[in-house]
């Protein structure tokens, strides 16, 4: 391991960069990544100028000159974007420039082409083989910053496991299970780990705290690195004035198992999706949602009856039509729609809930209330779902009438008109 004296100061480090991210880090710790996602949503109220698109595959292969809002089951970006990226699915593919920013939440997301501002991720997986001109923070199970990758700013992750392979030119902050630095890091460093693992370069002053740190041979540290593991000081700490054993750094690993990083993850990962998947489904489907509405409140209990009745006959229908071989297409067609509206049906709650509200008080509010009013209902069903068996019962209700009352909206058109 190679350790250097020739850089500017620790205190010119720490007036600059270093502090501005320990503040950011002290902001993020409470409010983790929720407000993050809140204001992503609030940015998308100027979507009526943007361009939506749903469905099962989006393929965009021909540029588009505005704001992009996907959700589908899978979006391939192969030419550019030139405004932002606002997506949510299962797999999102960017294989060519995204000339604004990147607002994504899905399960599997991969950028290969670059990114001309920052980027804001809550994903299961990530990989990173492309250039970000700006700031990428990540909340992931995996992360991947592949070796031709570079950020251009700072790098804030929160994952199970985090490999970086590439160059971050500002600082970072990692939180994580298994870090592994085999790329370079131009700023300073703040890590939490259970197992630090670095091979690579940290060019600015450090905090690594970690159950255990390993430093190969490659390793270059050039700042002021106070650390902290479990077995005590490191085998190198006795050959160099740079490395500095620090006890109060015990405190940051307490604090990660506290949070217990992977299951609150998933959690607050669901949370996220959910919170942009609002957003995007309020512009996409404000018509259907404020028809079901109508029945949602004025027949509620047929509402649940109708919602019974295509929970438990569309996939019936559905084998029907594939069994009959002419009708594959539309069974399959059919099934994966009737996934969909079970993997979204609490998302469709909380908007039929937040309709039926304005409609029963008479409030007419815009695109902003409203989103924040179904975030909030959103949150409560969540919280709901928490009550053993009693929970469970009461969101069972809840789905089964709001999948109902699209059914209701769709039949029953002329009383809807008549009402208004």
């Amino acid at each position: 391991m190679n350790l250097s004296l020739s850089q500017p100061s620790i205190e010119t480090y720490q007036h600059n960069a270093f502090a501005f991210i320990k503040t950011q880090l002290m902001i993020m710790h409470k409010t983790a990544f929720i407000l993050l996602f809140i204001t992503l949503c609030i940015s998308a109220l100027n979507a009526y100028s943007a361009d939506i698109r749903t469905g099962n595959v989006i393929r965009i292969d021909t540029a588009v000159s505005e704001d992009l809002y996907a959700a589908a089951q899978k979006i391939i970006i192969k030419a550019p974007v030139r405004g932002d990226l606002i997506g949510a699915g299962q797999e999102i593919r960017i294989e060519d420039s995204i000339y604004g920013d990147i607002n994504a939440a899905c399960e599997i997301l991969h950028i290969s082409g670059p990114v001309m501002d920052d980027a804001r991720i809550a994903v299961r997986a990530i990989t990173l083989e492309s250039e970000i001109m700006g700031d990428l923070v990540v909340f992931a199970a995996e992360t991947h910053i592949a070796k031709n990758a570079r950020i251009r700013g700072d790098l804030i992750v929160f994952s199970g496991e985090v490999t970086i392979d590439g160059t971050i030119d500002g600082a970072i902050i990692l939180k994580g299970g298994k870090i592994t630095i085999n790329g370079s890091i131009q700023g300073s460093a703040k890590v939490s780990a259970g197992e630090l693992i670095i091979n690579g370069s940290i060019n600015g002053p450090a905090e690594l705290a970690a159950n255990s740190i390993q430093l190969s041979n490659s390793s270059l540290l050039k700042g002021e690195t106070r650390y902290w593991q479990e077995a005590g000081k490191l085998a190198e700490d006795k050959e160099n004035d740079l490395l500095i054993f620090d006890e109060s750094l015990a405190r940051e690993i307490q604090e990660k198992d506290d949070w217990k990083a992977l299951p609150m993850g998933f959690a607050v990962w669901n949370i996220l999706f959910g919170i942009l998947a609002i957003t995007l489904f309020h512009f996409m489907f404000k018509k259907p949602t404020a028809k079901a509405s109508y029945f949602f409140i004025s027949d509620s209990i047929r509402s649940i009856g109708y919602g019974l009745l295509y929970f438990l006959l569309i996939p019936i229908v559905a084998v029907l039509f594939i069994l009959s071989l002419i009708g594959i297409p539309f069974g399959i067609l059919l099934f994966i729609l009737y996934l969909a509206s079970l993997f979204f049906s609490i998302i469709l709650a909380s908007l039929v809930i937040t309709y039926s509200y304005q409609r029963k008080y008479n409030k007419h509010w815009n695109n902003w209330p409203t989103i924040g009013f179904s975030i909030i209902v959103y949150l409560v069903l969540k919280l709901i779902m928490l009550i053993p068996v009693i929970g469970f019962l009461i969101i069972c209700i809840v789905v089964l009438a709001t999948l109902g009352s699209y059914v209701m909206s769709f039949r029953r058109k002329k009383e809807i008109e008549s009402v208004g």
